[in-house]
């Protein structure tokens, strides 16, 4: 975590969460009206404090100009969407209807818990940036003033410790009650199609370290959900038990750990500064993980298998699945076809690390270490650098597993073509016989003789 950049991005996630607070029904701007309750009030507090770390670091040496955090930008930028669609359909609001009081607290309660994990994350990262500052003054080393890193640090935790008061009285109470849509019987379906034509897509056209980062943990998340749902349909009976748990589900995790390989060594080799990602891809992604949250999320946690079976058709969610799962070997090749492009690039330091990794595991007696091939002056600015070929082997042996163990689900998923139907014996997974029950009866074929004409 880069304590700079997130300290940077802070303050919009702040302003964009009270501006949500604002549209709330029944809410008001703490900030140019006095607050009529104690929440308006403590909302209001957290952003004066905001207002002014944010006066305090303008123009400063620290944190000083430069990036942004990518991952506190996205959460600002959901909150900006959401207080737009509250303040498009609040008029239709009626606050003495107690179902929607009760989803008004738990969006409170939400919104305020965002802030509380968000301020603490900051909190961590100026810890370690305040260390990393200090070692610098211990080695000689010249670094920035440690006075204005550790005061944001310690307003931070002063921020953190006024939202947990909030969180700690609300959250996760406030989310029994909460208002859940019944979830649209295609939405995972079409999801799911638009994610895998847009992958496609994305590695046809722009193949980067973010795009391959974002493809990989995005698959890897999905045969999470998969592994979720087809539990469920093994419980409920909509699938062969038996089958998904000796064959189906030991494969799913041995796919899932390989994409999950992948999508940590890319997202260790693509600095913040440059994950931009495809931005359709990204909403792609967004409503993917959407539509599968809504199976398998339940307000703080994964959802029971009772309550999985309420929300979704099992035996369509499973064939749906098993269309993913044989449609990932196409996409575990693309991965590995991208991988050699010679157009790849990551960062230096990361790249130094990976090289440093894989001199450990080489023999002693080996030629020239591989962390030879990157630059110093590289390392320094943390430049983007071409993929060196060490690391591209690597990266493709990595590839390769992914193919491997894809291959390897798509075919344990075949069991899934026989979704809904009776589950089959030991005896007639031995002779077939569960398909002579399905052939026609003797009585119905016309007794033929010769050719037919």
């Amino acid at each position: 975590m880069d304590g700079r950049a997130m300290l940077r991005t802070w303050g919009e996630v702040v302003e964009s969460a009270g501006e949500l607070w604002e549209t709330l029904p029944g809410g008001a701007d703490p900030m140019v009206a006095a607050p009529t309750n104690a929440e308006d009030a403590l909302m209001g507090r957290l952003q004066s404090m905001n207002s002014t770390l944010l006066r305090n670091s303008r123009g400063r040496e620290w944190p000083g100009e430069g990036p942004a955090d990518e991952r506190l930008l996205t959460i600002s930028g959901n909150l900006i969407r959401a207080a737009e669609l509250v303040q498009r359909y609040r008029s239709d609001v009626t606050l003495t209807r107690a179902p929607v009081q009760a989803d008004l607290e738990a969006a409170k309660a939400r919104l305020m818990h965002t802030l509380y994990i968000g301020a603490h994350g900051v909190h961590v990262a100026l810890g370690q940036d305040l260390r990393a500052l200090q070692d610098g003054r211990l080695a000689g080393r010249a670094t920035f003033p440690l006075t204005p890193v550790r005061a944001a640090r310690d307003r931070l935790a002063s921020f953190e410790a006024i939202a947990g008061s909030y969180v700690s009285r609300t959250y996760p109470a406030a989310l029994r009650d909460e208002h859940r849509s019944t979830p649209e019987p295609n939405r995972v379906s079409n999801a799911l199609a638009t994610w895998e034509i847009q992958t496609h897509r994305t590695l046809a056209t722009s193949i980067s370290g973010a795009n391959l980062m974002a493809i990989t943990q995005t698959h890897a998340w999905v045969l999470m959900a998969a592994q979720r749902l087809l539990h469920a349909a093994a419980e409920a009976g909509a699938i062969d038990k038996d089958q998904f748990k000796g064959r189906l589900s030991p494969a799913l995790e041995a796919a899932q750990a390989s994409w999950g390989n992948v999508a940590t060594t890319w997202g260790n080799l693509t600095p913040l500064s440059a994950q931009r990602i495809d931005p359709n891809l990204v909403g792609a992604t967004h409503e993917t993980r959407a539509a599968l949250l809504e199976l398998v999320h339940d307000r703080t946690g994964p959802a029971s298998v009772t309550t999985i079976a309420t929300r979704a058709d099992l035996v369509d969610i499973a064939q749906t699945l098993q269309q993913t799962i044989s449609a990932s070997v196409d996409l575990a090749h693309g991965l590995l076809a991208a991988t050699g492009d010679t157009t790849l690039s990551i960062g230096a330091r990361a790249a130094l690390t990976m090289s440093t990794e894989l001199d450990s595991h080489r023999p002693q007696n080996s030629a020239d270490p591989i962390e030879a091939a990157v630059d110093a002056n590289d390392v320094v600015g943390n430049r983007q650098i071409s993929l060196p070929d060490p690391i591209r082997g690597a990266l493709k042996q990595q590839g390769q597993r992914v193919v491997d163990t894809s291959t390897s689900a798509a075919r344990a998923a075949a069991i899934l073509d026989r979704a809904g139907e009776a589950p089959q014996t030991s005896q007639e997974r031995m002779n077939g016989r569960s398909h002579e029950r399905r052939a026609p009866s003797r009585a119905l074929v016309p007794n033929q003789r010769g050719c037919e004409r």
